[in-house]
C-alpha cells in the first residue's frame, strides 16, 4: 500500500471470522482503483493471524493490528460465526482499534476512507469528496427516505434518521460503516476523542462504536462530558455556504452526512432501487433481514452481482433455491398455553417453529 501524502487511503478491518467478506471487499475495490492508477491505495488491517494468512494467500495488501491499541491480537472467539461481534466489550474494543488505524494514517498525512467488510464498492468517491471541500469528516447515515434526504435546504421538520439539513431540530443519525476523514487537525481531534470515549467505557455496556460516535457528535443525548454536545448540536448549524456541511456539537468540527443515494443501504439498493446501482458509490449491507447476518448478506451480494469471492452465473432475474422444509404439523394449541381465553400460539413459540428462522 503506497499512498502519497494528501491522497486517500482505503482501509477495512477484519479477523478470520469475517475474512471472506474482507476478501470480497478487496476484490471489488482494488480493480476499481487500478483503473484509475490507484491500485496500491487500499489495505486490509488483519486482526488475527489466521485472517492475515488468508489475506496474504489471496495476495491482498495487508497490515496487522498487533501493534495497535484496542482489541487484543487474535481475539477472534473461534467457533462463533460472527467472531466477537456480539460481545459488547470486545466489539467496542474493536472500535478503538479501528480509530487507532485511522489515526495512524491521518497523522501520516493521508486522508482516510474507512469502510466495514460488508461494503461493496461500486464507484470511486473522489467526486463526492470534491463536492464538500469544507467537510473534515464525511459519514453515511441510516436515513431511508431518499427524496427527503436529497433536499438539504434549511428547515426544522424532518423524518426519522434523516435530520441532517441545517436547521434540523432532531433525529440526525450517522452510520459509521462508511466514513471519510481528511488529514486535518479537526479530524484528528475528533478521531482521538472518539477513540478515548470508547476506551473509557468498561465491561459489557451496550455502547458500540456507532453509538459513541453519535454521542460525540451530539445527535443523541449522553452523560458525562458529551452531555452538552446534544444541546449545542441542535438545531444543526451550517458550516458551508450551501448548508450541506454542518458543525458537530463541539462547534469546531465540520461534518457532512453523505446522501443515502450515494452510500446506499441494502434497503435503498435492493428494495427501493430493485438492485440497480443508480447513483450508489457503495452498497452497505445494513437493513438486511435474516439470521445469522453473514449468510443473509451473502444472499444480497449475490443478488446484486457483487460476490466475486464466490463467483457463479446469475442474471439478476431469477433466483433458484431450496426452500426450508416444514416439520410435523404443529398442534392447534401451544402447550403449556398461557392462561387466557381463546386458542392459538404465543409469538415466541410460533417463531421457534418457523422453518424460515431455523
Amino acid at each position: 500500500c503506497r499512498v502519497p501524502k494528501g491522497e486517500l487511503a482505503f482501509v477495512t478491518l477484519a479477523n478470520q471470522a469475517y475474512g471472506e467478506m474482507a476478501v470480497n471487499w478487496a476484490l471489488l475495490l482494488l480493480p476499481m482503483l487500478e483503473r484509475l492508477g490507484h491500485g496500491d491505495r487500499a489495505v486490509i488491517a488483519g486482526m488475527d493471524q489466521s485472517g492475515v494468512d488468508l489475506f496474504l494467500k489471496h495476495r491482498l495488501p495487508t497490515v496487522t493490528t498487533a501493534s495497535f491499541g484496542g482489541i487484543a491480537w487474535n481475539s477472534d472467539h473461534k467457533g462463533s460465526m460472527d467472531g466477537f461481534r456480539w460481545k459488547n466489550g470486545a466489539f467496542r474494543a474493536y472500535g478503538v482499534t479501528k480509530a487507532e488505524v485511522v489515526l495512524w494514517l491521518l497523522r501520516a498525512g493521508r486522508d482516510v476512507s474507512i469502510s466495514d467488510v460488508d461494503v461493496a464498492w461500486i464507484a470511486p468517491p473522489y467526486a463526492l469528496l470534491r463536492s464538500v471541500p469544507d467537510a473534515d469528516v464525511l459519514s453515511g447515515t441510516d436515513c431511508l427516505n431518499v427524496p427527503y434526504d436529497a433536499d438539504r435546504s434549511p428547515r426544522k421538520s424532518n423524518v426519522r434518521n434523516c435530520g441532517h439539513q441545517s436547521g434540523s431540530t432532531w433525529s440526525a443519525w450517522f452510520n459509521t460503516g462508511v466514513m471519510f476523514f481528511r488529514a486535518r487537525p479537526a479530524a484528528v481531534d475528533m478521531m482521538a476523542e472518539w477513540r478515548d470515549t470508547m476506551a473509557e467505557i468498561k465491561g459489557e455496556a451496550q455502547v458500540d462504536d456507532q453509538l459513541s460516535f453519535n454521542q460525540l457528535v451530539g445527535t443523541v443525548g449522553a452523560s458525562g462530558r458529551h452531555a452538552p454536545k446534544f444541546r449545542r448540536f441542535y438545531p444543526l448549524k451550517p458550516a458551508s455556504e450551501d448548508g450541506r456541511v454542518v458543525y458537530d456539537g463541539n462547534g469546531s468540527r465540520r461534518i457532512h452526512a453523505i446522501p443515502v443515494s450515494q452510500v446506499c443501504s441494502a434497503h435503498v439498493f435492493h428494495v427501493q432501487q430493485s438492485a440497480e446501482p443508480r447513483g450508489c458509490l457503495v452498497l452497505h449491507l445494513t437493513f438486511v433481514e435474516g439470521w445469522p447476518k453473514n449468510p443473509a448478506k451473502y444472499w444480497r451480494l449475490r443478488e446484486a452481482g457483487m460476490l466475486p469471492v464466490r463467483p457463479e452465473p446469475f442474471d439478476q432475474r431469477y433466483l433458484s433455491f431450496t426452500p426450508p422444509q416444514p416439520g410435523p404439523t404443529p398442534p392447534e394449541r401451544h402447550e403449556p398455553a398461557p392462561a387466557r381465553a381463546g386458542n392459538g400460539w404465543t409469538v415466541v413459540a410460533a417463531l421457534q417453529c418457523s422453518p424460515r428462522l431455523k
